[in-house]
């Protein structure tokens, strides 16, 4: 199971160890403490926490300052404060614009602190999960992209071989073809091997030009595949037909 990190951070000692003994009993959090927020700072950067819990009034900063500044050193960490005076429009505003993930009134009740703490942790595993299936989504959009890119490219590549293996395959083939063709036509003066040859050779020109053919005409529907023709049937005349017949 993993273990969180909770940096807590209250001017009071009793509220420390109020949070730091409830959030102990807990197999999956580990607690740093310090009622300095200046140090909680330092602290944060020489070892970033998962949840950050801050006191609102203390003499040096207030908890959303504290927070605010504790956001860009790690923005991944879930922010808390907790107050206990009558100033909650500024909280409200602060949680509206994100600086902190929820806000607690003192004196609290530890049941619904750690539901509270539960609920934060599984909505931002939601959200994580939901960034991470966007990025898949966007690498596998890119990569069928690509793909399309190559097909592309692949027809290009299909179509210049059309081009030159017309050229360069096709007509000397069947000048080839038309010269044995002549050759063997032409059966005086050559004796019976030379004929035999002759006649070996042409048939091998002969099936040369129907693969190829062949080939051109797989590449051609390849690139402009033929649209199946359809025409009606007469289905009763047909049927009629085939009774006669195996009968």
């Amino acid at each position: 199971m993993r273990k969180y990190t909770v940096l807590i951070v209250d001017d009071e000692p009793h509220q420390l160890l109020l949070l730091r003994k409830s959030l102990e009993r807990e197999a999956c959090y580990e607690v740093r403490e310090t009622s300095d927020p200046r140090k909680a700072l330092l602290m944060l950067r020489e070892h970033p926490a998962d949840i950050i819990i801050s006191d609102h009034h203390m003499p040096e900063m207030t908890g959303l300052e504290l927070l605010g500044l504790a956001r860009t050193i790690a923005p991944a960490a879930i922010r808390i404060i907790t107050t206990g005076l009558p100033d909650g429009v500024a909280i409200r505003e602060a949680h509206r614009q994100g600086l902190i993930h929820h806000y607690i009134a003192k004196p609290w009740d530890r049941e619904a602190f750690m539901i509270t703490l539960e609920n934060t942790l599984t909505h931002l595993h939601l959200q994580n999960e939901k960034q991470r299936l966007a990025r898949e989504l966007s690498e596998k959009i890119h990569h069928i992209r690509d793909l399309g890119r190559e097909s592309e490219n692949f027809a290009e590549l299909k179509k210049q071989f059309m081009m030159i293996a017309n050229h360069e395959l096709r007509t000397p083939a069947s000048i080839i073809t038309a010269s044995l063709d002549l050759l063997a036509s032409r059966q005086h003066g050559l004796d019976t091997t030379q004929l035999k040859f002759i006649t070996n050779a042409l048939g091998g020109a002969r099936r040369m030009n129907e693969l190829l053919e062949k080939c051109f005409t797989i590449l051609r529907y390849e690139q402009a595949p033929p649209s199946p023709g359809l025409k009606r049937i007469d289905l009763a005349g047909l049927l009629r037909r085939t009774v006669c017949e195996t009968t």
